[in-house]
């Protein structure tokens, strides 16, 4: 599982829980976060009856010491209006961010020896068959790889390269790549298609 540094001990919440935020919950869990999370469908809030991560309704969450505020690619941030809890993280002076800022934290957080080689796919058609065949690429010429859309499986990755598994690529898909320092980068085509 990937360990994002510098969260131990420290509040932060998730706001959406579907397969993004339940991913983020457990990597920042993992990570000794205390994650406070919410999502206005009951049968997501239902999937955390059991966790360190239950959903509570955000008017009970210690805005005064949050430190961060994780949407789901589904809240709208800015458009076509903010969410009502971005407004309340804005009042409160709560960091927005996304699950994707997690996992370059992380990356970046690594001895430049031992940063997995990101390979970043975004655009609007075609990012999960090219992350495949990238994957596939990989595989067939004999290196281990871990590939896929990374909202999905942040917190089922085995975890970042350590002595042992020193830059093993990634294949991510979504990831922006101002937020980390990719090896390669692919821009699939950003028009609808006819």
């Amino acid at each position: 599982m990937i360990v994002v540094p510098g969260i131990e001990r420290k509040k932060i919440g998730v706001y959406g829980l579907g397969a993004t935020g339940i991913a983020t919950c457990e990597a920042l869990v993992a990570s000794g976060a205390e994650v406070f999370s919410w999502d206005e469908k009951e049968e997501a809030r239902a999937r955390t009856a059991n966790t360190r991560y239950r959903a509570e309704h955000p008017k009970t969450w210690p805005w005064s010491e949050l430190r961060s505020l994780a949407l789901s690619p589904g809240v709208p941030l800015t458009h076509p209006k903010p969410h009502p809890i971005v407004r309340k993280a804005h009042q409160a002076g709560v960091e927005i961010i996304g699950d994707t800022e997690f996992f370059a934290r992380a990356v970046n957080a690594l001895d430049p020896a031992l940063r997995p080689r990101v390979i970043a796919i975004t655009g609007s058609n075609g990012k999960s068959t090219t992350t495949a065949l990238i994957g596939h690429l990989l595989k067939e010429t004999g290196r281990d790889a871990i590939v896929g859309e990374l909202r999905r499986r942040l917190a089922r990755i085995e975890g970042l390269p350590d002595e042992g598994r020193s830059r093993l690529p990634f294949g991510v898909e979504g990831i922006l790549f101002s937020l980390c320092d990719p090896a390669a980068c692919c821009l699939t085509p950003r028009w609808p298609q006819p």
